[in-house]
């Protein structure tokens, strides 16, 4: 499916959504920054507006590193990397769970599938699981404890994301 549906009924273009998603998985910021401004003269889309906002503070916070690097002050360096790799692998997460809504809410099944299968390998990565190729079968009782260690508090899970893991998973 070439195409989004915005709140208003809209049809858009997600082509340069999904090349700014690739970029963010390999950790191309600053190329999936591009992509998302090819895109944002429209500004139509909700979601592209919301992806700019964070690949912004992804961004500066890179930049704060960088700067703090050339100062030598590495408690900060690593600070702001920290959180710009948590804000990538987040946003890159949120992404994929908001395209598999949108195409649950229009009943195509596979394709909100194929994007769940996405967020979980971004889950996979931000946790430090080897993450399964997408079409490798995946070890049932593996994939359930990874989930569990995933939302367990030592990790840092909020309540929203094990509340998104749940409702897709059940208890």
């Amino acid at each position: 499916m070439d195409s989004t549906i915005t709140e208003s009924g809209e049809q858009n273009s997600d082509e340069y959504l999904l090349k700014s998603s690739q970029e963010l998985r390999l950790g191309n910021i600053g190329k999936a920054q591009m992509e998302i401004r090819v895109d944002g003269d429209k500004d139509s889309s909700s979601l592209a507006s919301f992806l700019r906002k964070r690949l912004v503070r992804t961004g500066n916070h890179m930049e704060k590193a960088k700067e703090n690097y050339h100062k030598k002050q590495w408690e900060a360096v690593l600070k702001h990397t920290k959180v710009a790799i948590e804000e990538g692998v987040d946003l890159c997460t949120e992404l994929y769970l908001y395209r598999a809504e949108a195409f649950l809410a229009t009943s195509l099944i596979e394709e909100a599938v194929s994007e769940l299968s996405s967020a979980i390998l971004c889950l996979f990565k931000k946790h430090g699981f080897k993450a399964p190729e997408k079409n490798e079968a995946i070890n049932q009782d593996k994939f359930d404890k990874a989930i569990l260690n995933i939302t367990e508090d030592k990790v840092g899970g909020t309540n929203k994301q094990k509340a998104l893991l749940f409702s897709y998973y059940g208890n």
